[in-house]
C-alpha cells in the first residue's frame, strides 16, 4: 500500500536477489566544511541480505558531479571492490550498516588489504557496523574499523534470525517483517578541522576524524570513530589526481555522498 504523501521512505532495492540501488546528493560537499548526516534505515523481509552503505567519493573540484556508477551488488554494499569487479569510483570512505555480514568479509575487499587482527579471512560477520577506507578500481576499500567479532558458522552469512550478531543487543533489520519496521537511526559525521567537535546529537568527532553511529532495533547505540583518510595514511588516496587533493590537509577538496 502506498504511503501517505510526506510519510514515505526511499526504497533502494526490493525483496529479490542480485540488486544494488543508490542515490547521491546532487551537490558535492566542500570537504573543509565538514559533514553531519542523519537518516533512518529500514531493512526487512527476505533473508537478511545484504545491508545499506553510506558512502563518500572524491570528485573533480572543477566538475564535481556525483559518481556515474556504484560498486558491486551484494555484500560490497555498492562500495567495495570484489575480485575483478570494480568498486565505487574514487571511493573515499564506506560506512556499512551490514546485516548479512559480508561488508566485514575479507573476500569483499580490493587488492592490497589485510585481514584485521581478530577476524578470520573469508568469513561473514552478521549484524555489524564496518567502515572501509579509500579505493578505486579493484584496489583498496580496506577495513578501517568494525564491530565484528563473531562470524556465522553455517551458511556463510545472515544472522539466523538474530542468533548471530556483532552489535550487542538488538538487530539492524527485521527479517520476518513484511511491512516497514521500526527505524535504525544512523549518523555519519566527518570533521576536517584541527579540534574535536560535537554534533547536534551529542556525538564527539575527533580532530581530522570521523564518527559512525547506529542504534539497532531493541538495542543501544553503537559508535565507531577514527581518523580521516589522507594522502599520508592512504596509498590509494595518494594516487588520486593531485588537482583533487588539498595539499595542506591531504584530503579531497570535494566529496560526493550517497
Amino acid at each position: 500500500t502506498p504511503d501517505a504523501s510526506g510519510s514515505g521512505a526511499l526504497r533502494l532495492s526490493g525483496n529479490s536477489g542480485n540488486l544494488v540501488g543508490a542515490t547521491f546528493y546532487d551537490t558535492s560537499l566542500p570537504t573543509s566544511k565538514g559533514l553531519d548526516i542523519t537518516f533512518n534505515s529500514y531493512q526487512y523481509n527476505g533473508t537478511g541480505a545484504d545491508g545499506i552503505g553510506f558512502v563518500l567519493a572524491a570528485v573533480d573540484p572543477s566538475n564535481p558531479a556525483a559518481p556515474s556508477a556504484t560498486g558491486p551488488l551484494g555484500g560490497s554494499l555498492g562500495y567495495a571492490a570484489k575480485g575483478s569487479t570494480t568498486g565505487l569510483p574514487y571511493g573515499y570512505a564506506g560506512f556499512g550498516v551490514d546485516v548479512y555480514g559480508n561488508f566485514a568479509n575479507s573476500s569483499f575487499s580490493g587488492s592490497g588489504c589485510s585481514v584485521p587482527s581478530g577476524l578470520t579471512a573469508g568469513k561473514a560477520y552478521p549484524e555489524n557496523l564496518t567502515v572501509r577506507d579509500p579505493g578505486n578500481g579493484t584496489a583498496g576499500y580496506c577495513y578501517v574499523a568494525t564491530t565484528a567479532t563473531t562470524y556465522q558458522q553455517g551458511n556463510g552469512g545472515g544472522s539466523s534470525n538474530g542468533t548471530v550478531k556483532n552489535i550487542g543487543s538488538g538487530l539492524l533489520d527485521a527479517q520476518s517483517s513484511t511491512t516497514r519496521p521500526a527505524p535504525v537511526p544512523v549518523e555519519v559525521a566527518i570533521n576536517p578541522s584541527a579540534a574535536a567537535v560535537t554534533t547536534a546529537t551529542g556525538l564527539s568527532v575527533p580532530a581530522m576524524g570521523w564518527v559512525f553511529a547506529a542504534t539497532p532495533i531493541g538495542g543501544s547505540q553503537q559508535v565507531l570513530s577514527g581518523s580521516l583518510p589522507t594522502t599520508s595514511n592512504s596509498t590509494i588516496l595518494a594516487g588520486y589526481p593531485s588537482s583533487w587533493i588539498n595539499p595542506a590537509t591531504g584530503i579531497p577538496y570535494q566529496l560526493s555522498f550517497g
